[in-house]
């Protein structure tokens, strides 16, 4: 029987969805060769699900922090057999990182139930606001990201967490929904139970364009 090599593109649909992602195109080109025939007219579904889990877990954890939740999104969206390995792998699911409203807080809940009682490794935005000083990278005001509220419920299962701070311009009135002031966070997270964190790290995010 000859074997043929699969391609197999996994891209962020066009059609607007309830959770929203950066504008940029997830695209993973995948290649492997199959042990079963490719007479399926899908030939992903003549592949093992534990050869398509092992495969998602690296696109996922191949993509930087902040877009993890939303390749795990994508990978959900390309067809009924992808969604239906995703929704079986937890590990999938398991980052949780936002910026500037991206991905929505919505795509975060939904990381958090779906990945189960899996160990998590949580990525929290704090920003600088920048004074009226023309391109100044000092601070007046430090507010953070609104993720804040949604990951302390389950910080029991943090494995990791890593704080960054960007120094960003001031934001437009809209903006300040996906924030809460530096001052509440500090009082929501005060005596924390982390007992399975295993690191914890904070640095200046290299990108300073907000």
């Amino acid at each position: 029987e000859q074997q043929s090599w699969v391609e197999i593109s996994i891209e962020r649909p066009e059609t607007e969805n309830l959770f929203y992602c950066d504008d940029r195109v997830f695209y993973h080109t995948l290649r492997f060769l199959p042990r079963t025939s490719m007479s399926s007219a899908n030939p992903a579904q003549a592949l093992p699900p534990e050869l398509l889990e092992f495969v998602f877990f690296n696109v996922v954890n191949t993509s930087i922090p902040e877009e993890r939740p939303c390749a795990a999104l994508s990978i959900w969206h390309v067809c009924s057999s992808f969604r239906r390995v995703a929704l079986n792998c937890p590990k999938l699911w398991t980052t949780l990182s936002r910026k500037l409203g991206r991905p929505s807080l919505e795509l975060i809940e939904v990381c958090i139930q779906r990945s189960g009682d899996q160990p998590l490794d949580v990525l929290l935005y704090l920003y600088g606001l920048r004074g009226d000083f023309g391109g100044s990278r000092f601070a007046d005001q430090v507010v953070v990201d609104r993720m804040a509220k949604t990951i302390l419920p389950v910080r029991a299962r943090w494995r990791s967490f890593a704080v960054h701070l960007a120094i960003i311009d001031p934001f437009e009135d809209c903006q300040w929904q996906n924030v809460i002031l530096l001052a509440e966070f500090r009082q929501m997270s005060t005596n924390l139970n982390v007992p399975m964190l295993e690191t914890f790290s904070i640095e200046e995010d290299a990108d300073q364009s907000g």
